[in-house]
């Protein structure tokens, strides 16, 4: 029998194996892609806290006063504020709400010794201080939280600051250390371990 006037085309089967070879690999990239765009957000966010941080230091040194970043209580924001009197009477100069899923904290939402930078506490808050020395009548609670620079551009009531921010599954850590240099860190979820972010 000869074929050559036969139809040529696809049949039917050929034709739904190539649709569910391209269903699958859209659904792979816009996996990778809403992922990729998930860590932007956070990465985003970790390098304006580090630009505020720089951008607070460089103020109070420059007004002589004592000026700090200071996280909201709901973990999800923070406010630049300058500080009048003790113990906690701030004036806040402006707020910054951290994108949509963003907060304070650790993914893992506890307490953890020694998992956070320099082997240190990871706080469930977001915020530690390494030798925290706060002046009479300044809450250990909230003091601790306070990011605050001297009019020196010294860290204010602790040897170093440690902030971290998460995503519920990424996380960022910044150092801010006595003499105000300001460092970002990035933890490795495979590894366990904090990188520097340069």
């Amino acid at each position: 029998m000869d074929m050559r006037g036969a139809p040529k085309g696809l049949t039917l089967i050929e034709v739904m194996v190539t649709l569910a070879l391209v269903t699958i690999i859209v659904s792979i990239g816009y996996y990778s892609l809403r992922r990729g765009l998930v860590r932007e957000k956070i990465r985003g966010a970790a390098q304006q806290l580090h630009s505020d941080l720089l951008w607070v230091r460089q103020n109070a040194f420059a007004r002589s006063e004592y000026i700090g970043l200071i996280p909201f209580d709901q973990r999800d924001g923070y406010k630049f504020a300058k500080l009048d009197s003790l113990p906690s009477y701030f004036d806040t100069l402006r707020s910054v709400s951290l994108p949509g899923g963003i907060r304070f904290g650790n993914i893992f939402d506890s307490d953890i010794s020694g998992a956070g930078i320099d082997g240190t506490l990871l706080p469930k808050d977001g915020v530690y201080t390494k030798s925290l020395a706060l002046p009479q009548g300044v809450p250990v609670a909230t003091g601790d939280n306070w990011i605050l620079f001297t009019p020196r551009g010294t860290l204010a009531w602790g040897k170093t600051k440690y902030i971290y921010l998460t995503n519920g599954r990424d996380m960022y850590g910044i150092k801010v250390t006595i003499w105000g240099k300001v460092e970002m860190y990035v933890y490795d979820n495979t590894g366990g371990g904090w990188n520097a972010v340069h």
